[in-house]
């Protein structure tokens, strides 16, 4: 699982960071968006994935689990009820950076707490 955890906090932290680069010094407002859609996705891929294979769940991945659950539900609620994409991203774009950068410390913390209890073992 370690490894897991390894190469979801990479990638996490190469996309935003990327994405943060285009965004200061290119003024790419586009580019920053899809690759923070991008990895809202991937999160959400990591978030089942994690579901499904880490036995017993953290507290802080529990409470980052069911934020941006609800965040997708009320989203969901907002544009089936007729409210326009572009008004739903002026609220939610925030929130999805906020849940990025929660969840990148998230697998940081996950990843020392995984190597503070032996857990893994990097000798090649």
């Amino acid at each position: 699982m370690y490894t897991f955890k390894l190469l979801d906090t990479v990638l996490q932290g190469i996309a935003f960071l990327s994405a943060l680069i285009l965004l200061i010094v290119f003024d790419a407002e586009g580019y920053f968006y899809w690759i923070s859609v991008g990895i809202l996705i991937w999160i959400a891929i990591s978030i089942v994935l994690n579901l499904i294979f880490l036995k017993p769940q953290p507290t802080i991945r529990l409470i980052t689990s069911l934020f941006l659950i609800v965040l997708v539900i009320i989203f969901a609620f907002y544009y089936y009820s007729g409210t326009p994409i572009s008004q739903l991203n002026f609220y939610f774009q925030p929130f999805s950076i906020v849940i990025i950068v929660f969840y990148f410390f998230t697998s940081i913390l996950e990843m020392l707490k995984m190597k503070n209890k032996g857990e893994i073992d990097l000798d090649f």
